[in-house]
């Protein structure tokens, strides 16, 4: 498969944020949409599509605008192929 074809996805509830130190991912918080029990929070970086991070809602969670430091575990990664077929 060509790894240009690519797209990788992963489940908002398969991100966590963390602390800087212990991050895979930095990305701009854009909004906030609180849900009661849970917050989804919605992160960008220059040309890219949204990430999306459920959390709980008495997490700590930055103001939009702010840095946000994201992890996951490489198991719960998605790959697509350019048809968006899952292929992993």
């Amino acid at each position: 498969a060509d790894p240009a074809g690519l797209t990788a996805g992963i489940r908002p509830e398969h991100l966590k944020l963390v602390p800087a130190g212990k991050a895979m991912l930095k990305a701009e918080l854009r909004y906030l949409d609180p849900l009661g029990a849970e917050t989804l929070v919605h992160l960008g970086q220059p040309n890219t599509a949204l990430l999306t991070v459920r959390q709980t809602a008495n997490t700590n969670i930055p103001e939009p605008g702010a840095d946000a430091f994201v992890s996951f575990a490489a198991k719960n990664v998605c790959f697509f192929d350019a048809t968006g077929k899952r292929i992993r």
